[in-house]
């Protein structure tokens, strides 16, 4: 398919792409993450090498360098979400078996969402790609879509072909190319889980893969502004969604916690609330106490337009952040 090779570094966190039976040989038992000898026997290393790219595939490690077991991705933390940036980080300009083109993240569907948000603000003047992908059906499945998504990310993350590179955190899924921090996670079943609401596809991968250059935000140039990875997470943040009758003490239960540092508040429409005093006073009092309150809707589409209307100018008032079109992930 290419006449360049292209070298791709693989980080396995398990997930259910690489779920298996916990019974050897009883497929309705529970699905637990396999390990990577287990999940390597299944991947198509002959079909990919036929397209161009090489990869290595290694399992999580902590900071200090010591194995992480996969995990279904229900039990992923910020500190998993710091492995991951460090796993890169070690291998982005080649120090332990690189130069790499580009990297791909298996990962579980259910914080797909969380986790590639989370690594496209903590890594910095990316100028590779890092493709998150995992399926909706297991490796061992006879309609897996596993190996497809592996495939597809493989390719992307190659820029095989003479695709154009996509400097940034991505999720390649269903044959659909996305922004992770636009990205939602719309289905728990459908195979095309994952959309962005908000934000065109970056490409579509059919009998070719077709990118949107026009999408794609400029690369870096390392040489003026080396990459780097943010470690540093504040995981003290809570999310929290309005609904009609919420109460002051329900609200103020969460946001003037004394461990509490920030919040997401989950609006209705384009960032309204009720305008009850006493639930604005409570929101005053922990913008006064520090804590740091994002406003986002709960629409899927749309955005945030605080001052439109006077039921989201009294967050406004007491200092609540107006998150525009973030997602709430993000």
């Amino acid at each position: 398919m290419a006449d360049r090779k292209s070298r791709v570094y693989v980080l396995y966190t398990g997930g259910t792409l690489g779920m298996v039976p916990s019974e050897p040989g009883n497929p309705a038992s529970p699905l637990v993450p396999a390990d990577q000898a287990k999940l390597e026997s299944y991947l198509p290393k002959g079909l990919v090498k036929e397209l161009g790219v090489e990869y290595v595939l290694e399992s999580l490690r902590d900071l200090k360098g010591a194995p992480v077991d996969p995990i279904d991705s229900s039990d992923v933390t910020s500190e998993h979400w710091r492995y991951m940036a460090n796993a890169i980080a070690k291998v982005y300009e080649g120090d332990e078996g690189g130069p790499y083109d580009g990297f791909v993240i298996l990962h579980g569907t259910d914080t797909m969402a969380y986790t590639s948000s989370a690594l496209s603000f903590m890594l910095a003047n990316l100028a590779k790609p890092v493709v998150i992908t995992g399926s909706q059906l297991p490796i061992f499945h006879p309609r897996t879509d596993a190996v497809s998504n592996f495939v597809n990310a493989l390719c992307v993350a190659g820029a095989i072909g003479g695709q154009p590179v996509i400097p940034e955190v991505i999720l390649v899924f269903a044959g659909t190319v996305l922004r992770g921090n636009r990205v939602r996670k719309m289905s728990s079943s459908a195979l095309l889980g994952f959309e962005t609401p908000n934000y065109p596809s970056l490409g579509t991968i059919g009998e070719h893969i077709r990118i949107a250059s026009e999408y794609l935000r400029p690369a870096t140039d390392n040489t003026v502004a080396p990459f780097y990875a943010r470690l540093d997470l504040e995981s003290a943040v809570a999310d929290v969604s309005l609904f009609p009758g919420i109460q002051p003490a329900q609200l103020e239960a969460v946001l003037l916690n004394a461990g509490l540092r920030g919040a997401v508040l989950r609006t209705y429409g384009s960032g309204n609330a009720p305008s009850t005093p006493a639930l604005l006073k409570v929101i005053e009092k922990a913008v006064a106490a520090g804590r740091i309150i994002v406003n986002i809707t709960q629409c899927p589409q749309g955005m945030v337009e605080a001052g439109l209307y006077e039921a989201s100018s009294g967050l406004l008032e007491r200092g609540v952040i107006s998150g525009l079109d973030l997602t709430p992930e993000a």
